[in-house]
């Protein structure tokens, strides 16, 4: 599979593959989660989702220990920063606004630990991407 990415060049044409594969969760979780409990705790859930994917993800580069293997790395995967960038804010406000929602007026343990786990979780996402 890594091959075929590879061959492909997704890196350097439209995003690394990890970046593909969070937003590909995202909307899956998303998919699942609203119809469920609502459309700001799907988004929540659905991020919350994409961001453990991504990070189980991360363990691969673990592998790349030399520094001439990341720079061929970091090379390989240098696609489109400017619309990933915007990209990545746009889904940064997305979860506050749903965070925002979710705490207004409300005080139940439950939406807080969900609140406080998302915003844990963007603040990882944000600090290793």
């Amino acid at each position: 599979m890594m091959q075929v990415v590879k061959n492909m060049k997704l890196g350097r044409r439209i995003a690394p593959p990890r970046f593909i594969l969070f937003i590909l969760m995202f909307l899956a979780g998303i998919a699942v989660g609203w119809p469920l409990i609502g459309w700001s705790r799907g988004i929540m859930v659905g991020f919350g989702v994409a961001a453990v994917t991504t990070m189980i993800a991360w363990t691969t580069l673990l592998k790349k220990g030399s520094p001439e293997q990341m720079r061929h790395a970091a090379c390989e995967n240098d696609a489109n920063r400017t619309v990933l960038l915007g990209l990545t804010g746009s889904i940064m406000l997305v979860i506050l606004i749903a965070v925002a929602k979710e705490l207004a007026g409300k005080n139940s343990v439950p939406a807080i630990i969900g609140t406080v786990g998302t915003l844990v979780l963007a603040l990882l996402i944000s600090a290793e991407s």
